[in-house]
């Protein structure tokens, strides 16, 4: 038999003894048991590890699936985002122009309101010159107007400029022939200083100095200037004037225009005096229009400022047709 070891143990209950090969055998039996334990440990430990990885690939799709789609409504969320911004910027554009169409209106309602304001005040006024015209067309003998004319026709038809107006003093006797001292004898019905007989007296008598001076009233041509004994008027000028017009100049002292002379408005032609049946010093002053005495003190008064007045005082001459 081959030499073999041999283990004794001993102790209170005895000894043991324990040969080598017997421990070799035990040790390779358990061996063989812990790599067989291990190997189907290891089998399971990769199945399931397999299973896991099978699981965590499943998951991790799952995962990718899951990312795409919240990728894919995260773009479209910034997409609606992004738009909602535009719109909210497209809002807030048309807000504030809103908000200045807000201000033009308010601004349109203030000047519109002025605006029917300064119509109301225009219609006012025109039929204020509606009623003006009707009273100037009466005044210089214009026919109502038609309805179908227009007040602008009516305002053409009736008005005179400016510088018409200028013409028309120019030619029509108007203002004092002499400067403004008073008068001394009205026109019309009185007893005659003179002769004492109750006559109608067809002039004026103005207050005067001897030797004041005498202006031309308007634009005419000499008729006559010299002492006229029968009418009484002493040194007399008559000038006949456009229109129709006549002024006579009686009592001066001297005349300094002879028959046929062409005066102007405002131009010297004589002074006053004290010839023929006068009581003192002074200038009888006539107007005639068509050979017909006419009250020269209306004319005498006769200016732009009240233009219009003549044609009330006056009425007896066609200013129609004379305008």
């Amino acid at each position: 038999m081959r030499e073999r070891f041999s283990i004794v143990i001993t102790d209170i209950h005895g000894s043991k003894h324990y040969n080598l090969h017997q421990v070799i055998k035990k040790i390779l039996m358990y061996s063989i048991l812990v790599v067989l334990l291990l190997l189907i440990s290891s089998v399971f430990f990769i199945s399931y590890l397999n299973k896991s990885v099978d699981d965590l690939e499943v998951k991790k799709q799952k995962l990718e699936t899951v990312y795409s789609k919240l990728k894919l409504d995260n773009k479209n969320v910034n997409e609606t985002i992004l738009q909602k911004t535009q719109k909210l910027e497209l809002l807030s554009a048309k807000v504030k122009e809103l908000e200045s169409l807000k201000t033009i209106y308010s601004q349109l309602k203030t000047e519109n309101e002025n605006i029917n304001e300064s119509i109301s005040q225009k219609v006012e006024e025109l039929d204020s010159l509606n009623t003006k015209m009707n009273e100037l067309e009466v005044l210089i003998g214009i026919k109502p107007s038609a309805q179908n004319v227009s007040l602008i026709e009516r305002v053409d038809l009736a008005k005179v400029s400016t510088a018409q107006k200028k013409l028309l003093f120019q030619n029509i006797p108007n203002g004092y022939p002499i400067k403004n001292e008073g008068i001394t004898g009205s026109y019309g019905w009185r007893q005659h200083p003179i002769v004492k007989k109750r006559e109608f007296h067809t002039g004026i008598d103005l207050r005067a100095k001897r030797n004041t001076k005498i202006y031309a009233p308007a634009d005419g041509i000499i008729n006559f200037a010299g002492f006229h004994k029968k009418s009484g008027y002493g040194i007399m000028i008559i000038l006949d004037h456009n229109y129709g017009f006549r002024t006579l100049y009686g009592h001066m002292n001297k005349a300094i225009v002879k028959k046929g002379d062409v005066v102007r408005k405002g131009e010297l032609i004589g002074y006053t005096g004290n010839t023929g049946l006068s009581s003192g010093p002074h200038l009888h002053y006539e107007l005639r229009y068509l050979q017909t005495a006419t009250q020269p003190l209306s004319f005498m008064n006769w200016n732009l400022k009240n233009y219009e007045t003549i044609f009330k005082k006056e009425k007896h001459i066609k200013w129609q047709s004379l305008i």
